[in-house]
């Protein structure tokens, strides 16, 4: 059963918040609280999150309403996969533009 489906980011009819906290619960299983960010396998983990919480149809913000209440007993990967969700959801209204990313190195 698909939790939140709904055609784009509205909120869903007869989506409750029970199923926004099953669905964060679902996204949080077996995911450690801290993040490697040395680790590719947790940086894909995010990113296929990130494509579970659009596809989910449930509103950004009622995900981090539930995710974000004790963000320290919450999987860092989840939290992150969150955050690359909504920025997805920010670029698309965008018209077309061309982005730099700086990366910082440690002990620069």
């Amino acid at each position: 059963m698909a939790l939140c489906k709904e055609a784009g980011n509205a909120t869903p009819k007869g989506a409750t918040d029970m199923d926004v906290e099953a669905l964060v619960g679902k996204w949080s299983m077996g995911l450690p609280l801290i993040r490697d960010l040395t680790l590719n396998d947790e940086a894909k983990k995010c990113l296929d999150i990130a494509t579970e919480i659009l596809e989910s149809g449930c509103p950004v913000e009622a995900i981090k309403e539930v995710a974000f209440k004790k963000p320290s007993e919450m999987p860092a990967v989840l939290l992150s996969a969150i955050g690359s969700a909504e920025s997805k959801l920010k670029l698309q209204k965008c018209g077309p533009h061309h982005m730099t990313c700086v990366f910082a190195m440690y002990g620069e």
